[in-house]
């Protein structure tokens, strides 16, 4: 067969950015292509011109002229030169970071695709098409199975061995699939494979809030602990705002509005890349208030005092920092707040629920309804921009409402006196 450059068209938009050299791709005879037995794919296309017809590449190409099983065939057999793929999704996170997509959004978008370009040069795909990406989603259902774990992680990562929870699989189809729908969009590929590989699904697990005397325990184990202050004032800003664990490490002083001592305001960026404003009640205020006495040496009236008085702090200072030993004064990552929350339970001896960040976020939803706060504020103050999430919450909050009614009917109160 004749080898033929493949060119990528310009897609960086006029940016200075390095062009990618012409790679030189053999085409493979199907019955040597992934362990395939098709028919050579060039005799099929192009009606017998068999081994040494040129081999096109699926960008922006037409499939016009060709009969229906050659363009079918070419959907399944063409698919991105693997050569390219580290190109096309440097390209696809650039393209979001330039309509302003949020940095953590970005990095999943590299994460995920990183985990694609692993698999498919293990394997030694000449190209990524429907049959690879089946592949690919085999490799997260059992590649824990394999010698070595999931992508070789085991000697690094214990969990390369455990099964995928079923919501990772989905969110994996979700990026990949936003991808390929960029490809399509870009003129990349004649077809979406994603149309026909079909969507994960999985059942959400019963969201399961701490109670009343749990979040009182933890607020008790935090003054046995290293750095009370920090601990109890991050449980109750938690608890206040239903923070997911991204938006809270990312807070900085600057977004902290301390015109207002007893009432804190703060400002979150969500996801969507989208700002909203939450206040704090006046018990979180004041544990915030302590906290930032003993962390950050700011006084308590500090906007108040001449600026002489006022002690120099940097504004983009983390709000939360981290107490490791091994990272004093850096910012608490999410993961450094996963673990402050799983010490905080286990100190005070809490294992029948979830103990994670997100576990309060429930609890704060559950609560917030429980004690009649409407679903609409609901959905602005926890980021949402559906309400089905927050029908999750609705059902648990109303399914205690009846429990209630049930124990407390005036009703039936009245009829047992008689």
């Amino acid at each position: 067969m004749r080898n033929v450059p493949l060119q990528l068209p310009d897609v960086n938009n006029g940016l200075d950015t390095p062009k990618a050299k012409p790679v030189t791709v053999r085409p493979v005879p199907s019955n040597q292509r992934n362990g395939s037995d098709r028919r050579d794919f060039n005799e099929i296309l192009y009606g017998g011109a068999g081994a040494d017809s040129p081999f096109l590449p699926p960008f922006a190409t037409q499939t016009e002229g060709l009969s229906v099983e050659a363009a079918v065939v070419r959907q399944q057999i063409v698919g991105i030169p693997t050569p390219h793929l580290p190109r096309l999704r440097d390209d696809w996170i650039q393209a979001g970071a330039r309509v302003h997509h949020s940095p953590r959004t970005l990095t999943q978008r590299k994460i995920y695709s990183d985990k694609l370009i692993w698999y498919v040069h293990q394997h030694e795909f000449v190209d990524v098409g429907l049959t690879e990406l089946e592949g690919f989603f085999d490799h997260l259902a059992y590649g824990h199975l394999e010698p070595g774990g999931r992508f070789g992680y085991a000697e690094r990562d214990p969990r390369a061995l455990a099964e995928l929870r079923p919501s990772t699989v989905v969110t994996y189809h979700a990026y990949l699939s936003g991808f390929w729908t960029w490809l399509e969009k870009r003129g990349y590929i004649l077809d979406n494979p994603f149309k026909i590989l079909e969507k994960p699904t999985y059942q959400y697990d019963q969201v399961q809030p701490f109670t009343e005397d749990q979040f009182l325990s933890m607020m008790q184990a935090c003054r046995s602990m290293a750095n009370p202050q920090r601990n109890e004032a991050l449980l109750l800003f938690l608890l206040d705002t239903g923070l997911r664990k991204t938006e809270a490490t990312q807070i900085k002083l600057a977004d902290v509005d301390f015109s207002q001592e007893e009432t804190l305001r703060v400002r979150v960026l969500g996801k969507g890349n989208k700002y909203r404003t939450l206040r704090l009640s006046k018990s979180a205020s004041q544990a915030m208030w302590s906290y930032f006495k003993t962390e950050h040496g700011l006084e308590r009236f500090y906007k108040n005092r001449t600026a002489s008085r006022r002690r120099k702090v940097d504004s983009r200072s983390p709000l939360f920092m981290s107490a490791h030993r091994a990272m004093v004064g850096e910012p608490l990552t999410p993961s450094g707040l996963y673990q402050v929350i799983k010490d905080i339970c286990a100190v005070a001896s809490i294992g029948a629920v979830r103990c994670s960040p997100h576990t309060i976020r429930h609890t704060f939803a559950i609560t917030f309804l429980r004690n009649g706060g409407d679903i609409f504020t609901l959905r602005d103050m926890l980021g949402h921009t559906s309400m089905k999430m927050v029908e999750r919450y609705l059902a648990i909050a109303q399914a205690d409402i009846e429990l209630q009614h049930a124990r407390y009917s005036p009703a039936d109160s009245l009829m047992r006196r008689r």
